[in-house]
């Protein structure tokens, strides 16, 4: 219904909204200990694909994927 769509679409728009505000963690994933998986799409316009690679860096015991063509 369109009220479900709208509603869904709210909720993404809050998800990229807290995405965009959130505070710097790098500190937190240089002293984790635990395992870390970094997905990102090669064309990502809200995290964008340099941000992963340096989250990777930084953390210890993390594997990183880029789904190409992927957005």
């Amino acid at each position: 219904t369109r009220s479900t769509i709208v509603s869904m679409f709210r909720s993404m728009a809050a998800a990229f909204r807290g995405i965009a505000e959130r505070s710097n963690t790098s500190n937190v994933l240089s002293k984790t200990e635990l395992p870390i998986l970094i997905i990102t799409g090669e064309e990502d316009q809200v995290l964008p694909p340099q941000q992963s690679y340096d989250m990777h860096k930084l953390a210890k015991d993390s594997h990183l994927i880029v789904i190409s063509g992927a957005g």
